[in-house]
């Protein structure tokens, strides 16, 4: 395998830091990103695999269908353990490393059939490694119940060309967007953790001590950031740009974005890079229809029983993609209460098929 995935045992460091403590966790931890193809049973499948933190996360899609079916995990046991939900549906994938790639068993729900799973590293992708921060602070050292957590990762090419370069940049921009930078990831990282970390300083600034413990909850920030590998072809690279902060209050808020970048002509792609002007009009018909499909909705039933605020989708947000589809997505309050979660609608290319832009269907290999 082209990395191997491992996790390490980290020495906690503890330093006083002017009025208040920082807790140096972890920094520097190895990660790993990998792709890989193979079956499930007779079923192929495509696999991506992100690890950091002594966690996985990815997804994976039959190739038939192309719709990413996310799913976290841990190591255990020499075993990779992985669950996803989807619905009242749970899946559980047992992994082990076999020098090529991975093999075990796939289970739908605890009394499912177990199914044979065979996978192979696909190597023909871009090379990367993970960067992988973890920290946390009690901004006020007699304050003990208050503390502010930043976790952070980040894939980034190890390759030196244009190329990677670009991909190098997108990244950069997911993680700084409001400045422009040629610093390196472990870099970037490190100063979001510093603006957090001062942000929260700043905030338990003109707070007694008394006042802090009784609200020790809604001083204990945090936040985790993590950019990482959706889909991608030799062509086309999908980035997960994924943020979540808690500062307070009910709960935390947070959204996966997304960037679909072209690595032949080294730009990020555009919904009008993938359809005409007719099919960006014929999208608000197509959601609807997809989603009323996922959700089990029937056309004479309102989209608010989908958890949408109206009865018709009007924007188009981020997006992303496989070879099969591309999933609309829309961040919590977007078109649906908070308790709605990040909704997501995958509309299948063969639906769009009258409206795709030849330079995107070439490129994509449509």
């Amino acid at each position: 395998m082209r990395s191997r995935i491992v996790s390490k045992l980290c020495i906690c460091l503890v330093m006083l830091l002017g009025a208040g403590i920082q807790l140096v966790v972890a920094q520097g931890l190895p990660g790993s990103t990998q792709s890989f193809k193979g079956t499930i049973d007779k079923y192929p499948i495509t696999l991506q695999l992100y690890f950091a933190g002594g966690e996985y996360i990815g997804s994976y899609m039959y190739d038939r269908i192309g719709e990413p079916i996310d799913f976290s995990g841990i190591q255990k046991d020499g075993f990779i353990l992985l669950t996803s939900y989807k619905g009242d549906r749970v899946e559980t994938f047992r992994l082990r490393e076999d020098g090529e790639g991975l093999t075990g068993t796939w289970q739908n729900g605890e009394k499912g059939a177990e199914l044979t799973v065979s996978l192979k590293t696909w190597k023909n992708v871009i090379p990367m490694e993970v960067k992988y921060i973890k920290d946390s602070i009690i901004p006020v050292a007699d304050v003990r119940d208050v503390k502010g957590m930043f976790e952070g990762s980040a894939i980034w090419p190890t390759g030196s060309t244009a190329k990677d370069e670009f991909i190098r940049q997108e990244i950069r921009a997911c993680i700084s967007p409001t400045k422009k930078s040629t610093a390196s990831v472990d870099r970037l990282l490190a100063e979001k953790r510093s603006e957090f970390f001062a942000g929260l300083r700043q905030a338990v600034k003109s707070e007694s001590a008394a006042d802090l413990r009784d609200m020790a909850s809604s001083f204990s920030w945090s936040m985790v950031k993590r950019v990482s590998v959706g889909w991608q072809s030799p062509s086309i690279l999908c980035l997960n740009d994924m943020e979540w902060e808690y500062t307070g209050g009910a709960h935390g808020n947070g959204a996966t974005t997304y960037k679909v970048l072209d690595l032949v002509n080294r730009k990020v792609l555009k919904m009008s890079d993938i359809v005409n002007p007719a099919g960006i009009k014929a999208l608000p018909k197509l959601l609807e229809k997809n989603l009323r499909r996922q959700s089990g909705i029937k056309p004479n039933q309102p989209l608010r029983e989908a958890g949408l605020y109206g009865d018709r989708i009007e924007s188009v947000s981020y997006f992303h993609l496989t070879n099969k589809v591309i999933i609309f997505s829309y961040t919590p309050y977007d078109i649906g209460p908070y308790s709605s979660g990040q909704i997501e609608i995958p509309v299948p290319f063969t639906e769009l098929k009258t409206y795709l832009q030849p330079a995107f269907v070439k490129l994509a290999g449509l």
